[in-house]
C-alpha cells in the first residue's frame, strides 16, 4: 500500500518535478505535492504538516540554500533534501552543516526513494529524542516544583496558623459591635480558602499523600463549583445536576477536587473568547456487562458517575488518542504543560475507576468519571460545632521554633483552661521532661524545627516517659501519616492551620481516659 507523503518540492521546471514524483511513486510514496519557484512561495506553504522538502539547488528567482536558511529560522522539523544538477562536493558539504538531510545530483534520482526514507527515519527519531528530552525537563520541573510546594506549604500553613489563631482570639475578646465579628469570620473563611489552596498545589506535585475515605461526592462537587465560579468569567453559564440517591465512594476529597479543578478549566479554555455552557452532573450509574466488556477498567455493578461538559470547540481523534499522554498539549507554548489530563487519568486509575471522553469538533466535550460504589458509611465532613472543650488547669509543654506560634500557643491554650510552659529548641523540652518526667500531662510538638524533628522528639520524650500523651503539629509532611503517627505511640497528627476548636478537640482528647480492653 503507497505510503502518504506531504512534500513540497522547491523547483523550477516541471519536467525535473515530473521526474521526482515519478521516483517517490516507485519508492512506493504516494506525494501530496505542491512545487514552488520563489521566496514568497515557499513561505506561504511552508507550515508543520509537510513531511519532506525536495529542493533544487538554483533557480532564476530563488536557491536551495536559501530555503533551508528560511526553513531553520522556522524553526519547522522538516526534513530538506538538496538536488541539484552541478553541485559540487564542498557546496554539498556546507548544506548538510546547515541541516539538510542529504544531496541527489538530477542525473542519479534512483537514490532518491531511499534518500526520502532514511530522512524520514532520521527525522522520527530525531523527534522522539527530543520529545524525550522534553519530558526529562518537565519531570525535573515537576520536581522542583514538588520541593518548592512542601516548602511553600510549611511556610504558608504556619502563617495560615497564626492569622487563625490570633483571629479567632480576637473574636473571643471583641464581641460588639456585630460588624467586627463579621470582619472576623470573613478571616477565617478566607485562610479556610487558602488552606484548601495549599492542598490543591501539593496534590498537583503529588507531595499529599493519599487519603481515601468513604465519602459523598456531591459535597466536593459543590465547593469546587463555587470556587470554579470564581474564577471562570460570567461569559460562561453554569449549568449543574447532583443527584442525592448517588452512591457513597472510597476517595480522596482533596483528589476529587483537582480532577474537576483540572477539568473546568480546560472546559474554560475551550470555550475563550465566546459564550458558553459549562455543565456539571452526578448520578448513580449501573454498567452492564456489555459496557464493562468495552471497557476494561470497569467491571459491572454500581457507579457514581460525573460528568463535566462544554459546548467549547471539541477536538478531533487524532488529538482524543493522545490527551492522556503525559506532556500533550494543545495549548501554546507557556500556557499549558500537558499535564492536566495525565492527573486526571493517574488520579483514576488510583481510585479504581475509570474516565471515558467523548467529543467533535465545534460540538463541545464530554467527560464521564466513574467510581465504584462503597458498601460502607460516608465519613462525615468535618464541622466545627458545640463548644469547644476545655482543660482544668493541667500542665501542657507547647514546643515550637517559631516565636509568633509559641506567643500563639500559650495564650490559646490558657484560653482553652490549661497551665503552659514553652520551648522554642527540642533540646531545651527534652531536657524540662528529663528533670521532672511528671511534670507535664501532655506536650504538643512542632514536626519541622532545628536540630530534631518532632517525631525525634516524641520517640525521645516517650522513651523517658512511655505513657506521656504528644500530640505532634505540622505544616506540612511528605511522608508521616497519622498511621506511622499512632504506631509510634503518638497520640495524634495535627496539621496546620489549627483552629482553638481543633486544638481544643485534639488535646481533651489526648488527655482522656483511654479505655482498657481485655
Amino acid at each position: 500500500m503507497p505510503r502518504p507523503l506531504k512534500v513540497l518540492l522547491v523547483e523550477d521546471n516541471p519536467a525535473d518535478t515530473e521526474l521526482a514524483l515519478r521516483e517517490l511513486r516507485r519508492a512506493g510514496f504516494e506525494p501530496e505535492w505542491r512545487r514552488v519557484d520563489t521566496e514568497a512561495a515557499f513561505l506561504e506553504h511552508l507550515h508543520d504538516g509537510l513531511d519532506l522538502i525536495l529542493s533544487d539547488y538554483q533557480m532564476p528567482q530563488f536557491s536551495g540554500l536559501r530555503a533551508l536558511e528560511l526553513l531553520k529560522q522556522s524553526r519547522l522539523e522538516v526534513p530538506f533534501i538538496l538536488v541539484s544538477g552541478t553541485i559540487g562536493e564542498e557546496t554539498a558539504v556546507a548544506a548538510m552543516k546547515q541541516g539538510a538531510a542529504d544531496y541527489l545530483l538530477k542525473d542519479r534520482l534512483a537514490r532518491l526513494g531511499p534518500a526520502v526514507s532514511q530522512a524520514l527515519e532520521s527525522s522520527r527519531l530525531h523527534a522522539e529524542h527530543r520529545n524525550l528530552e522534553e519530558q526529562f525537563r518537565q519531570a525535573q520541573k515537576m520536581e522542583a516544583i514538588g520541593t518548592l510546594a512542601g516548602g511553600i506549604a510549611h511556610d504558608f500553613n504556619n502563617i495560615l496558623c497564626a492569622i487563625v489563631g490570633y483571629t479567632e482570639l480576637g473574636q473571643l475578646i471583641v464581641k460588639e459591635p456585630p460588624k467586627a465579628r463579621e470582619y472576623f469570620g470573613a478571616i477565617l473563611q478566607a485562610t479556610r480558602r487558602a488552606t484548601d489552596l495549599v492542598r490543591q498545589i501539593l496534590t498537583f506535585s503529588r507531595q499529599q499523600p493519599q487519603e481515601r475515605l468513604p465519602i459523598q461526592l456531591q459535597p466536593v462537587m459543590i465547593e469546587t463549583l463555587k470556587l470554579l465560579r470564581a474564577t471562570i468569567p460570567s461569559t460562561i453559564e453554569f449549568d449543574t445536576s447532583l443527584a442525592t440517591d448517588a452512591p457513597t465512594v472510597l476517595a480522596d476529597a482533596t483528589q476529587i477536587h483537582q480532577i474537576l479543578m483540572n477539568l473546568g478549566t480546560n472546559a474554560w479554555y475551550a470555550m475563550q473568547d465566546r459564550t458558553g455552557w459549562l455543565q456539571m452532573k452526578l448520578e448513580k450509574h449501573v454498567v452492564d456487562e456489555t459496557y464493562a466488556a468495552t471497557h476494561p477498567r470497569l467491571r459491572p455493578g454500581i457507579y457514581a458517575r460525573m460528568a463535566v461538559s462544554d459546548t467549547g470547540c471539541g477536538m478531533d481523534q487524532a488529538t482524543l488518542q493522545r490527551i492522556f499522554e503525559p506532556f500533550f498539549t494543545t495549548k501554546p507554548p507557556g500556557e499549558g504543560t500537558g499535564l492536566g489530563l495525565a492527573v486526571v487519568h493517574g488520579i483514576m486509575n488510583d481510585h479504581d475507576g475509570a474516565v471515558t471522553v467523548h467529543s467533535q469538533p465545534g460540538t463541545g466535550t464530554i467527560f464521564h468519571l466513574y467510581f465504584p460504589a462503597h458498601a460502607g458509611e460516608a465519613t462525615a465532613a468535618t464541622v466545627e460545632q458545640g463548644p469547644v472543650p476545655r482543660g482544668h488547669g493541667e500542665r501542657v509543654l507547647f514546643v515550637d521554633d517559631e516565636e509568633v506560634l509559641v506567643h500563639l500557643g500559650r495564650n490559646a491554650l490558657a484560653e482553652l483552661g490549661y497551665e503552659v510552659e514553652v520551648a522554642m529548641e527540642p533540646a531545651a523540652a527534652l531536657a524540662m521532661v528529663q528533670a521532672d518526667p511528671l511534670r507535664f500531662a501532655l506536650v504538643l510538638t512542632d514536626q519541622t524545627m532545628p536540630g530534631m524533628t518532632g517525631f525525634d522528639l516524641a520517640n525521645q520524650l516517650l522513651q523517658i516517659r512511655p505513657e506521656l500523651p504528644i500530640i505532634l503539629m505540622t505544616g506540612y509532611s511528605a511522608s508521616l501519616t497519622s498511621a506511622q503517627v499512632k504506631a509510634a505511640g503518638i497520640c495524634q497528627l495535627l496539621r496546620k492551620p489549627t483552629t482553638l476548636h481543633s486544638l481544643g478537640t485534639a488535646v481533651h482528647a489526648a488527655l482522656s481516659p483511654k479505655p482498657i480492653h481485655g
